[in-house]
């Protein structure tokens, strides 16, 4: 009877975990690729320490996704400010982050935002949009190529690319990021991180960022930092109702 209640206890918490979706199970396996391929290319950190402290803190909030992924996390050399979560539960951090992460909590805001792109499926719908995009690109080519010299059709790629950015890319990645802010936050929350951590650490990086001419925020694919701390506070504070 102890063994039979044991295996229903192991089924039950095996089930909570939601089956990936054929499109789901091709992503990640394209995502496992991108990722040997760029532990392979790139120096992984010897710091043993901080890849604990990502696993440990990446493996709660993974808890709160319920999907059936096979997580895994490195932590790469690199001076720059960046993390990433590829498809499938592949997470990336570079060792610059850490020169505005201060806690566990604000590692976790990281994590949760990066995480939450992939949740949300925000890189398989950016893939999606822009080869909607560039149909009339590629149709007006096939109309009127013959009548555009081609010393000129170098020029109007450009043009159209430059178009679809400014109008539609850029504005579609921004709102995706304001999206995984929001989202991430409520991330951290259900796995018992304090949220406000997350506005500390885009202080944190407003700080840095003072130092560097700060692209216009409508040229740019990311929200200004003032304008995710905005989100993010807003978010926490619907969350409380």
């Amino acid at each position: 009877m102890k063994n039979l209640l044991i295996s229903l206890i192991l089924i039950g918490s095996i089930s909570m975990a939601t089956p990936l979706s054929q499109e789901e199970q091709q992503n990640a396996r394209k995502g496992a690729e991108t990722f040997n391929k760029i532990l392979k290319e790139s120096t992984l950190s010897q710091d043993t320490q901080t890849l604990n402290r990502i696993k440990k803190v990446g493996k709660e909030i993974a808890k709160q996704v319920k999907k059936d992924y096979n997580w895994e996390f490195a932590l790469i050399e690199n001076k720059a400010l960046n993390a990433f979560c590829l498809s499938g539960g592949k997470v990336v951090f570079y060792t610059g982050m850490f020169s505005v992460i201060e806690n566990n909590e604000q590692l976790a805001a990281v994590m949760s935002h990066e995480i939450a792109h992939v949740l949300l499926k925000h890189s398989s719908m950016r893939n999606k949009a822009n080869k909607i995009l560039n149909v009339p690109q590629k149709l007006g080519k096939n109309l009127f190529g013959d009548l555009v010299p081609k010393n000129v059709q170098g020029v109007l790629d450009t043009v159209h690319e430059t178009g679809k950015n400014l109008t539609v890319m850029m504005p579609y990645s921004r709102e995706q990021e304001s999206e995984a802010d929001r989202e991430g936050v409520k991330l951290m929350i259900r796995a018992g991180y304090n949220p406000y951590e997350a506005i500390k650490l885009w202080e944190n990086i407003k700080k840095i960022s003072k130092n560097s001419q700060e692209i216009p925020e409508f040229l740019s694919t990311h929200p200004s930092n003032n304008h995710r701390i905005t989100t993010i506070k807003n978010t926490i504070a619907n969350s409380k109702r």
